[in-house]
């Protein structure tokens, strides 16, 4: 008997190139472009390309189709992938595979989108689900490191796991197989070593970012460069590597909070003699430009500066966006200054010294008490909800999640979070106290606190590609070679630094270096917006008497949330948005300037 799959391919990421050979189609996204697009055009077999593709992508997704093949379909995502892939059956029963969450959504009719539990969940705790689940039961998402084979009536990888297109299953980490391509923690190199390794991978990584290939009928100025200035370390360093001639782009808010933040980045420009723009919205305009942003990625907003994002994209998106997101992951995160210095004390922040430190007014009582709850943290196991790992990169109070989803789901899922990242990563030889908990926290940043890949697909919707060099293999490994306990902060009697506890020293000496006289040590926020004050007394203040609450809030919970928790408060929020402007919206399309293939796979069964 004769059956027949119909596929599509929708790929919206401006700098995706089709490559066609003889015998296949490849689909090419990432960086090196160069090297991975001569790898499948040159290499004279699939085995010879899954042999070298690990040596080869830094931050990177291929597809392959060929029809006429006993493995007619194969997909790759490498381990520090900021790109996706997503994988569903539509409403019209095509497979279809695209590279845009929205295009996914758009391919499936109202009646056919279902939430899982267990994302909702995932949302509420980290504000975007675990690979490979996604907002949708109809839509899978390729995990990082994962090298996919499918022919019509199964789906696997070499090692023979299934479960990848099985859309009866709730999909959970590690249904793809063994990964290809997964990191190692070596740490065999000083850090004065590797941030000459850091420099010498920027150099490269950025010296030909605006030489990407451009996408099929792409306009000549497609590689016109800008970088997505904050002000900070991170931003100011990468532009140091671009031409001099290279603009950059700000966004922000005319909250009075986020005022100091515009006065930093107007700064960094002028100390880098770069021409600015600087998109600025209206904080009364905030909840409207919330829901904009949702519709634009049908995805709901994980971070609140994606709104301003999208804002300044509207306005001045194009070319490549060069963004430094992910530096905090390899190098460092707040809080980790903190948690260092509880370690470094814990015999007495633990004494009843401590305690009495902790009971005094003022400054000195919060600082000591800060230290308590620090060490409190590191003593508990990674998995669990209060410990340092679990509660640096959970946006909600765990506990809180709980009185909504249940204990044993949060347990569930935040063990789901874990065996992803332990998957991608040989963390073989394993310490305790702060230099474990600070590495797991880290490695969970760059693996799952991701709002990487959801600015890239924003990014693309206003025909925008992102260029993230902190995503790439290379720079994880550089990280990844320095002991833990001199990873984030210099650790005492270190050469490098007298300030011992000085938070992401790498990149602040290697900032010194290149541009003399920046304020390295001068604070800086987080770009975090004043959200509080939103639902308190500003532009969220009505937002639920706008959208409705999840139905996943206990009665009992309701007003508590209305009133005060801010954090949880946003979660919510930012899924009634997406329930009532995606998830029951009829009328959702494509990415514009979306390319789209199709081909019929038959097999004989």
């Amino acid at each position: 008997m004769d059956t027949t799959t119909d596929i599509d391919v929708l790929l919206s990421a401006p700098d995706a190139e089709h490559v066609v050979r003889d015998d296949a189609d490849w689909f090419v996204a990432g960086v090196p472009h160069a090297a991975l697009r001569a790898l499948v055009t040159e290499s004279p077999d699939l085995g010879t390309v899954r042999r070298r593709l690990p040596a080869v992508a830094e931050d990177a997704v291929l597809l392959r189709v060929a029809p006429g093949s006993d493995r007619p379909l194969v997909a790759y995502r490498s381990v520090t992938a900021s790109r996706s892939l997503y994988v569903c059956r539509s409403s019209a029963g095509r497979l279809l595979l695209t590279d845009c969450f929205r295009n996914a959504v758009a391919a499936l009719d109202p009646e056919d989108r279902r939430t899982p539990d267990a994302a909702v969940a995932d949302h509420l705790l980290f504000r975007a689900p675990v690979d490979p689940l996604t907002y949708l039961d109809r839509v899978r998402a390729l995990e990082r490191g994962t090298w996919v084979e499918w022919s019509p009536g199964s789906a696997h990888a070499p090692d023979g796991t299934t479960g990848f297109l099985d859309f009866d299953a709730t999909p959970r980490p590690g249904v793809s197989g063994a990964p290809l391509g997964s990191l190692s923690v070596t740490a065999d190199r000083s850090p004065g070593e590797v941030l000459d390794a850091v420099d010498r991978a920027l150099a490269d990584t950025l010296s030909s970012a605006g030489g990407l290939s451009p996408t099929d009928g792409a306009d000549a100025d497609s590689g016109a460069l800008t970088t997505a200035l904050s002000g900070g370390v991170d931003s100011t360093l990468v532009h140091s590597y671009l031409p001099d001639a290279t603009p950059t782009l700000t966004w922000g808010v005319d909250s009075p909070e986020f005022a100091f933040e515009l006065d930093y980045a107007s700064a960094a420009a002028d100390a880098l003699g770069a021409d600015n723009r600087s998109v600025v919205v209206s904080e009364g305009s905030f909840a409207d430009r919330l829901a904009a942003s949702v519709e634009a990625t049908c995805l709901p907003t994980h971070y609140a500066q994606t709104t301003l994002m999208d804002a300044a994209l509207r306005r001045a998106g194009g070319g490549r966006l060069v963004d430094a997101t992910k530096a905090d992951a390899l190098f460092g995160l707040g809080g980790t200054k903190g948690a260092c210095l509880a370690s470094w004390l814990s015999s007495v922040v633990d004494s009843p010294v401590g305690r009495l430190a902790a009971a005094l007014p003022g400054r000195p009582g919060d600082d000591a008490a800060a230290l308590r709850r620090y060490a409190g943290m590191l003593r508990r196991p990674p998995t669990d909800p209060d410990s340092f790992p679990v509660r640096t990169l959970t946006y909600a109070d765990p506990g809180r999640v709980a009185r909504m989803v249940g204990e044993s789901v949060v347990a569930d899922r935040i063990n789901a979070r874990h065996a992803a990242v332990s998957r991608l990563v040989d963390r073989s030889e394993r310490t305790s106290g702060f230099v474990d908990a600070a590495e797991l926290a880290h490695l969970y940043c760059l693996f799952g606190h991701d709002h990487l890949r959801h600015w890239r697909q924003l990014a693309a919707v206003h025909d925008t590609a992102l260029v993230a060099p902190f995503a790439t293999r290379r720079l994880a490994d550089c990280a990844l070679s320095v002991p833990a306990s001199r990873r984030y902060v210099p650790g005492p009697r270190t050469a490098l630094s007298r300030r011992s506890l000085r938070p992401k020293y790498l990149l602040k000496t290697l900032l010194e270096r290149r541009l003399p006289g920046y304020p390295t040590e001068r604070p800086k926020g987080s770009g975090a917006l004043p959200v509080g004050r939103y639902f308190d007394e500003g532009p969220l203040a009505d937002a639920f008497d706008r959208y409705d609450l999840p139905t996943v809030v206990p009665r009992p919970e309701r007003d508590r949330v209305v009133d005060g928790d801010a954090p949880v408060a946003w979660n919510l929020l930012t899924y009634a948005v997406w329930r009532d402007r995606v998830l029951e919206n009829p009328d959702v399309e494509r990415v514009p300037g979306t390319r789209s293939h199709s081909w019929s796979l038959r097999a004989t069964a």
